[in-house]
């Protein structure tokens, strides 16, 4: 199938080590990379440019949604029909990038998110990142009553409709793109389904939630549901507590999860708890208390 005018937008930040590969290989399935350098301090622009790459720059680091955002304007300025966003860090596989097109075609969704937990093995991905997803969906999937797997991954399409709707609305400049654009889908009418993909994972680092991240999240989420006060007190609770990295229990979905702070990483360890014990940490966030309410916070 013909993937017709598809543009990929590249938001990348000091991705020197990945970009030229990462470029190279999808210009082998489609032709336009837009790589966003969102105030890189190394050469990923240049690399990213030899590589094939149409790089916009942008002079300080402007975060994420920002950056994707500059990328759409250019391209749906240069006549795009959808655009699909792949992250620079190299936890994609540039391989995959026609046939998630493809599914997406056949899927008829305007919000194509690629699936990182589907498929894999748990020694592939982290078990923090893990759990950390699966609270991410279920809450998600609580509020707007979608049945979502992944609900972050930054490998999806976008189809040029939902970007402009996007572009019209007054978006954080943080991570909390992947959230409000599945909010603001849903809210507008449109179809959001996943598919899996391949995800690649460095062991060697760290891998756990940022504070950041993980408030980006939960502001979507209680702009979402600002029309029902007692999940939305919650869901502000929740946030105050993760700003100033409080152990953290939550449970949803049946499933028991304790958060444990980093504090040197400013982050958090998503673990779940083993059924044979009934031990919490910190503050509880019970949001199983609220399944009965299901599709009625949006």
């Amino acid at each position: 199938m013909s993937n017709r005018n598809a543009i990929i937008v590249m938001p990348a930040y000091n991705e020197s080590g990945n970009i030229y590969h990462l470029v190279k290989k999808l210009r082998n399935y489609i032709n336009k990379v837009i790589v966003v350098d969102d105030g890189s301090k190394d050469n990923t622009s240049e690399l990213a440019e030899t590589a094939g790459a149409t790089v916009i720059h942008i002079l300080s680091n402007s975060g994420y949604t920002n950056a994707v955002m500059t990328g759409f304007k250019y391209a749906i300025d240069n006549g795009s029909s959808e655009i699909v966003t792949f992250d620079a860090d190299g936890a994609h596989n540039p391989d995959e990038v026609l046939q998630l097109i493809n599914k997406y075609y056949e899927s008829k969704s305007e919000l194509f998110i690629g699936n990182r937990f589907d498929v894999h093995l748990p020694n592939v991905v982290s078990s923090s990142t893990l759990w950390a997803n699966f609270f991410a969906s279920r809450i998600m999937n609580l509020i707007m009553g979608t049945q979502l797997i992944d609900v972050s991954c930054g490998f999806r399409i976008y189809d040029t409709k939902l970007a402009l709707t996007l572009m019209k609305e007054q978006l954080s400049s943080g991570y909390g793109l992947p959230y409000h654009s599945i909010v603001i889908a849903i809210n507008s009418g449109y179809k959001v389904s996943n598919y899996p993909v391949s995800v690649y994972y460095d062991a060697s680092k760290v891998i756990c939630t940022k504070k950041i991240e993980f408030i980006d999240l939960l502001s979507v989420l209680v702009e979402a549901t600002k029309s029902n006060y007692i999940i939305n007190t919650e869901l502000i609770s929740l946030s105050e507590s993760v700003y100033n990295l409080i152990p953290l229990t939550i449970k949803i979905d049946n499933i028991t999860l304790c958060l444990h702070p980093i504090i040197t990483e400013s982050s958090y360890l998503f673990q779940a708890q083993n059924t044979k014990y009934e031990r919490i940490i910190g503050r509880l966030y019970d949001f199983d208390q609220f399944s009965a309410k299901k599709n009625q916070f949006a």
